[in-house]
């Protein structure tokens, strides 16, 4: 007897600067199945081609361009949320330039 185990797989783009897979979300999915379907339309080059992801492994935010995405294996990765706001961030690099400025 077989036991037929389902691959979980999901379409996303490889980071450009840490070459970590990155999911693409369904608004960007559903610009690409648009694109495919109107390949040899005009309309084609209406549509956005390009467009930003922020990578969940580096932070890196870059561009990408929609001939870029491709199938992975497994599950994506997923986002974990910050321990702490942004503002307590930027507050510690102002510091940090006063400190280094005296």
């Amino acid at each position: 007897m077989t036991q037929e185990i389902e691959q979980q797989s999901y379409r996303g783009v490889k980071c450009l600067h840490c070459t970590q897979p990155i999911p693409i979300s369904p608004f960007v999915a559903s610009i690409e199945a648009e694109v495919e379907d109107e390949e040899t339309t005009p309309a084609k080059h209406w549509k956005c081609q390009v467009f930003n992801l922020r990578c969940v492994a580096c932070g890196k935010e870059k561009p990408y361009k929609i001939g870029e995405i491709r199938e992975f294996e497994g599950e994506p990765p997923t986002i974990t949320p910050r321990t702490e706001p942004a503002s307590a961030y930027f507050h510690q690099l102002e510091n940090r330039s006063r400190a280094a400025s005296a």
